[in-house]
């Protein structure tokens, strides 16, 4: 008997998958940064984000009772967030979840939109077009600032292209499928930020990455960190993943990207010191060496919440020293 897909395959990998498995999910990740303006920024488009409390928790409901419990699916929880930092610290922020009605997307090319914030792909370019209510975080949870709205246009121009690289990630479940895509993941970044009546020329350098799975990635682990390093003309870039059962050693994926394509670094033996504490209580690494091939060292945090660390590191690894983005995610 055969069963029915639980995702689709375009044509363009770097297009909508449209999961249809419940606790599946699918994102679109970018970050920049502007080192003369000391400004980073993260914006993330996705369905079925695990950091979305309501759909976690309709997941774990639907575990323990799957017979008698809708099944909640990615296409049910779009969300949108975006996050500017500035001299260290988060300046700016705002995360949304949308109605499944706000969502719409092509199975052909990079073109999606949900809410008022869009994404899409022209002459080789990817637009950013993001827009919502700014939020501050306070001990009682997020704060709306309902008097004004946070605003941004992007454009991620690729400074080299290759083909789509697609790297499934380990799993926990022998038959969920999370699926790792990289295509022109190494980008000039111009754009402007708006805040009320303030504007911020941005110009930097930047990434990108896109993600699908099956199941929730975090299930059977207790930390995923995930993380780039830019060079000029070259990236690094890696997922680690981190068991709950401290006996097992921890999964991780290498990738080094240029102009030629890009290069799995296998046998990577890791060493990670999580001594390190954010404010709101969560683990960090304090050093993460990828045996020779990336040393990550002196961490900054740029932002925390209650269930992941956003933070840059000081790395070796490309021709030159430069800094590391990385996001810290805990499981709950």
């Amino acid at each position: 008997m055969s069963s029915l897909p639980l995702f689709d395959t375009p044509s363009d990998a770097d297009a909508w998958h449209n999961v249809q498995a419940p606790g599946g999910y699918e994102r679109w990740y970018f970050d920049a940064e502007d080192s003369l303006a000391n400004t980073q920024v993260v914006a993330v488009f996705g369905q079925g984000c695990l950091s979305d409390t309501n759909y976690r928790r309709a997941f774990d409901r639907f575990l323990k009772n799957p017979t008698r419990t809708t099944p909640p699916l990615p296409a049910d929880y779009p969300s949108v967030s975006f996050s500017v930092y500035q001299a260290g610290r988060l300046a700016h922020q705002f995360v949304k979840q949308y109605r499944p009605a706000d969502f719409s997307a092509s199975r052909d090319k990079v073109d999606l939109r949900i809410g008022t914030s869009r994404l899409y792909s022209d002459a080789g370019a990817y637009r950013l077009t993001l827009s919502g209510t700014p939020q501050e975080p306070t001990w009682l949870g997020p704060k709306l600032l309902t008097d004004r709205t946070l605003s941004a246009d992007f454009t991620f121009v690729p400074t080299f292209s290759h083909a789509p690289i697609e790297r499934a990630l380990s799993s926990r479940e022998h038959d969920a499928t999370h699926q790792w895509v990289l295509a022109n993941a190494h980008c000039r970044v111009e754009g402007t930020i708006r805040i009320g009546n303030e504007s911020i020329v941005f110009n930097g350098r930047g990434y990108r990455d896109h993600q699908y799975g099956t199941a929730p990635i975090a299930h059977g682990l207790s930390r995923i960190v995930r993380g780039r390093v830019m060079g000029d003309d070259e990236l690094m870039t890696f997922h680690c993943h981190v068991p709950q059962d401290p006996a097992q050693p921890a999964q991780v994926h290498l990738l080094r990207i240029n102009a030629s394509g890009g290069e799995v670094l296998e046998g990577i033996v890791t060493e990670t010191d999580w001594s390190k504490r954010s404010a709101t209580g969560l683990e960090y690494p304090s050093h993460i060496a990828f045996g020779e091939r990336l040393v990550l060292n002196n961490p900054q945090v740029l932002g925390a919440t209650t269930s992941e660390v956003r933070l840059t590191y000081d790395a070796r690894g490309l021709a030159a020293e430069t800094r590391a983005i990385c996001t810290v995610e805990h499981r709950r």
